[in-house]
C-alpha cells in the first residue's frame, strides 16, 4: 500500500499464504499496548461501528467500516446520501475529521474507566473525503460496510446513496497521560494489525494487566498530590 499525490492510496495484492494467525471476526484483534500508537489507532478504526464526522459547518454520527470483520485495512469507508447536509459540504470543501472513542465500543468499552480518562483511547483522523467512482474502490467499500451494517443493503435506492472514503492524512490520538500523539498517514496505514497466537494472547493479557496497574498507580499518585490529569 502506498500514498499517492492528493492523499490517494494504491493497494497491492498480498498473498494469503502465511504462517501468521488469521482473524475470523473483529474480536480476534486484541487491543494493542498504549505505547503502540499506530497499531492502537488502527485497532480503534477497525473495531468501531460508528463515529462522528466533522465537516466545515456540520457534525453527524455515521456508520463506518474499514473492511470485513476479518480484515483490518485502516481505510474508513462510508455510505452517504446527497440529501445529508454533511455530504453536500464535501462537494465544496472535502476536508474533514472523523472521531472514534474506545468508550463507544461494545460490549464493554473502557469498562469502569471514565470515558474522559486519557487511558480510554480516542482518535481523530484528519483528511479529505472522496467519492468512490472507481469500481474496485466501490466494491471494497461495499464489502467493508455491508458485511458489518447489513441494513444498509435495504436503504432507499432513490436517495442516491454512494460510497465515500476518508483519505487519512494524520491521526490525532490520546491513549495515555501526558498529551496527544500525532500519527502520520504512512505510519498509520503501515501498522500491522494481526490477531496474535495463543502465546501472544497470554503476553498481551499480561501487558494489559501491567498497564492497568500502572494506570492505578498514577491515579493514586495524582490524587495524593492534588495534581490534575493532563488530557
Amino acid at each position: 500500500m502506498a500514498l499517492l499525490r492528493g492523499g490517494r492510496i494504491r493497494t497491492t495484492a498480498i498473498s494469503t499464504q502465511s504462517s501468521k494467525p488469521r482473524a475470523t471476526a473483529v474480536a480476534d484483534f486484541l487491543r494493542p499496548a498504549h505505547t503502540e500508537h499506530a497499531k492502537l489507532a488502527r485497532w480503534l478504526a477497525h473495531t468501531a461501528q460508528w463515529g462522528t464526522i466533522s465537516a466545515w459547518d456540520a457534525k453527524n454520527q455515521r456508520p463506518v467500516g474499514d473492511g470485513p470483520p476479518n480484515n483490518a485495512t485502516g481505510r474508513p469507508f462510508f455510505y452517504m446520501t446527497p440529501m445529508d447536509e454533511t455530504t453536500q459540504l464535501f462537494t465544496s470543501y472535502p476536508r474533514c475529521s472523523f472521531t472514534i472513542a474506545e468508550a463507544q465500543l461494545q460490549p464493554h468499552g473502557c469498562g469502569v474507566t471514565d470515558p474522559e480518562d486519557p487511558t480510554c483511547a480516542k482518535i481523530t483522523a484528519v483528511g479529505r473525503m472522496r467519492s468512490l467512482a472507481d469500481a474496485d474502490d466501490a466494491d471494497a467499500a461495499a464489502e467493508a460496510l455491508f458485511s458489518r451494517h447489513t441494513a444498509m443493503r435495504q436503504w432507499p435506492s432513490d436517495h442516491g446513496f454512494a460510497f465515500f472514503e476518508l483519505e487519512v492524512e494524520e491521526v490525532h490520538m490520546l491513549d495515555w497521560y501526558g498529551g496527544m500523539h500525532v500519527i502520520p498517514a504512512g505510519e498509520y496505514y503501515a501498522a500491522d494489525l494481526l490477531p496474535p497466537s495463543s502465546t501472544g494472547v497470554k503476553q498481551q493479557q499480561q501487558g494489559q494487566q501491567m498497564q492497568q496497574q500502572e494506570q492505578q498507580r498514577l491515579q493514586r499518585a495524582l490524587r495524593g498530590t492534588g495534581s490534575i490529569i493532563t488530557h
